[in-house]
């Protein structure tokens, strides 16, 4: 299941301090940040290594 978060950063670093902060509450989940400039949304959800006990 994909969930959406709307939000505008000034810059990359608060895109990141965001990313960290959501996480923390969460840190189960995963989350993906898009540049707005992007004509299309694609999101493919990916697993890379291996995940810890949830």
């Amino acid at each position: 299941m994909i969930f959406f978060i709307e939000g505008r950063f000034a810059d990359s670093t608060s895109a990141l301090r965001r990313y960290s902060e959501l996480h923390r509450e969460e840190l189960g989940r995963e989350y993906c940040f898009f540049h707005t400039s992007r004509p299309e949304l694609i999101a493919r959800e990916r697993y890379v290594g291996v995940r810890g006990p949830r």
